[in-house]
């Protein structure tokens, strides 16, 4: 089962920096696929971290009310094959 990183670009944030609001889900959680992980913050506007593909929150590298700069990786989703 592969990792992928969880990031948000500058052009994604609309900012070079954000701040993470609050982790949806918890280490180890199941995540399906266009789940709202995390809730992030930037210039006023909320935007969801959602998962690109199903799988398990492997890690938490931002905790939340934390500030991060765009490319920053906020967590790891170890992915898994099958299933939606």
């Amino acid at each position: 089962m592969p990792d992928l990183k969880l990031a948000f670009t500058a052009e994604e944030l609309g900012a070079e920096k954000g701040l993470l609001v609050k982790w949806e889900k918890e280490l180890g959680d199941w995540v399906r696929k266009h789940e709202v992980i995390a809730i992030c913050q930037t210039n006023g506007r909320k935007i969801s971290l959602k998962a690109p593909v199903q799988g398990v929150l492997q890690k938490i590298l931002v905790e939340a009310n934390a500030y991060f700069d765009a490319g920053t990786v906020l967590g790891i989703l170890r992915t898994v094959m099958g299933g939606t």
